[in-house]
């Protein structure tokens, strides 16, 4: 796996979970770190001694460590699990931009990422009262990150570049995003209406049920009607929510779509209802007339972790009322 494309989920991961002003301390130290690393070993090639000995330079030993540091001052929010995750995405972003890799496709040791995330019904109806604009925003940031040469000195030039490019684009997702969430909020709040004249019966929600059918020419198709809870109703939402992202994503030439609307979410999603596990799994065994010699002693080394935050809903039993569910009215 390429380091830009390792790079693009852990900078993902940073960002969603530490916020912004987290990862422009690690970005700032990290990207200097690569040009750093490039500049001491100028035109390597393969087997280059330069390449392992370029990592005990005071330098880049010290950019390793501020950059870490950087990072964590900018994490006094997190609760212990959610900041020892950010760390070690940090730390294993540091250590990949300390490793001199070729400019050139598959090359970086064999490797496998994932992020993997719940909302509960209350983190997404956080996630769901946000705006076009908080999606947007959200959205823009992660498209520059993943599109961005990190190592080059026009960095900051080149990343003013991209956020004005993806401007239309953001808020195209914006836009998508802010559509479902209308309609979000809309049958939460049917779940909670009472009827006046009936105050015994308490809110609707757990009894009323969504009834959808199609009309051509005012003419109703009731024999093709679906019924479903409004619970379910929410959940379509939701799930359509994502595949149209997903599919405006990609329409606005987004690097990986999936990714765009995935770490824009999670960044929406308030630490406190954060539900996160990583894993990263890395092969640094030579193969394939590489040599790993250099990544080895960088430090490379996966790690899979999980966090949840201290407002999250697990599932289990306790989320279900066994009397409720077996009631029978009589």
């Amino acid at each position: 796996m390429e380091r830009d494309t390792l790079l693009d989920h852990l900078d993902g991961v940073v960002r969603s979970l530490g916020g912004d002003r987290a990862f422009a301390a690690l970005e700032a130290k990290g990207n200097e770190l690569q040009r750093t690393v490039v500049q001491a070993c100028p035109d390597s090639q393969a087997f280059d001694p330069c390449r392992e000995s370029v990592l005990q330079d005071a330098r880049v030993m010290a950019l390793r460590r501020d950059g870490l540091a950087a990072l964590e001052a900018e994490l006094g929010a997190l609760a212990a699990p959610q900041k020892d995750l950010v760390l070690a995405a940090g730390t294993l972003r540091l250590t990949a931009q300390a490793t001199l890799e070729p400019q050139a496709a598959l090359v970086g040791p064999r490797a496998s990422i994932v992020t993997d995330y719940r909302l509960d019904d209350a983190a997404l109806g956080a996630v769901l009262s946000r705006t076009a604009a908080d999606f947007a925003s959200a959205a823009r940031a992660h498209l520059v990150v993943a599109r961005v040469d990190r190592g080059a000195a026009a960095y900051a030039s080149d990343k003013t570049r991209f956020d004005r490019d993806f401007g239309a684009a953001a808020t195209a997702l914006g836009t998508v995003f802010e559509k479902h969430a209308v309609q979000y909020r809309e049958l939460s709040d049917l779940e909670g209406l009472t009827l006046s004249g009936h105050p015994e019966l308490g809110a609707m929600g757990p009894r009323a049920v969504e009834i959808r059918f199609a009309a051509t020419q005012n003419r109703p198709d009731y024999e093709g009607a679906t019924l479903q809870s409004l619970p379910q109703a929410r959940a379509s939402v939701a799930l359509r929510m994502f595949d149209e992202l997903v599919s405006a994503a990609r329409g606005g030439n987004a690097p990986h779509p999936e990714q765009t609307v995935a770490y824009s979410l999670l960044a929406l999603t308030p630490s406190a209802r954060t539900d996160v596990r990583l894993r990263v799994q890395l092969d640094t065994k030579n193969h394939a007339g590489q040599d790993f010699r250099h990544y080895r002693a960088a430090g490379y080394a996966g790690f899979d972790l999980y966090a949840r935050g201290a407002q999250v809903a697990p599932i289990d039993g306790g989320l279900f009322d066994v009397d409720e569910l077996i009631k029978v009215d009589r």
